[in-house]
């Protein structure tokens, strides 16, 4: 890596981020991103299919930080590992596989409904709380 001075030129390899400081290509910088940036940005997966809506940020005991969602039946925690991009709204990986959409269970005889019957039970036809 070169270092460059103000006012000096920039070697081929290298680009040049700030007045003084030097990234190699492929290198982005990284940043920061504030709860309130995040708070309310809706998600799509890399397909474009919406995802969600940013409700909160939560944290692991390990320090990892994931995307709490608006979705509490599918998968209310996305990783922060599988975020491609922010921007106006968040995009997924294609890595990212949300997982099916789990319906309600009779309180009557026990069966898991499917996703789409969210008023009476499929099975026993009791109503569905």
């Amino acid at each position: 890596m070169t270092l460059v001075a103000a006012g000096w030129y920039c070697m081929k390899d290298d680009i040049l981020v700030d007045k003084n400081t030097l990234l190699p290509i492929g290198a982005a910088p990284s940043k920061y991103y504030v709860k309130e940036e995040l708070i309310g940005k809706e998600i799509f997966d890399s397909r474009a299919r919406r995802v969600g809506l940013v409700k909160d940020i939560a944290y692991s005991k390990e320090g990892k930080v994931a995307i709490v969602t608006d979705k509490q039946q599918t998968q209310p925690i996305i990783p922060f590992d599988f975020v491609d991009q922010i921007g106006d709204i968040i995009i997924l990986k294609s890595n990212w596989r949300e997982l099916p959409e789990l319906g309600k269970i009779c309180s009557a005889c026990g069966v898991r409904n499917p996703s789409y019957a969210t008023r009476y039970c499929v099975s026993c036809g009791a109503k569905l709380v």
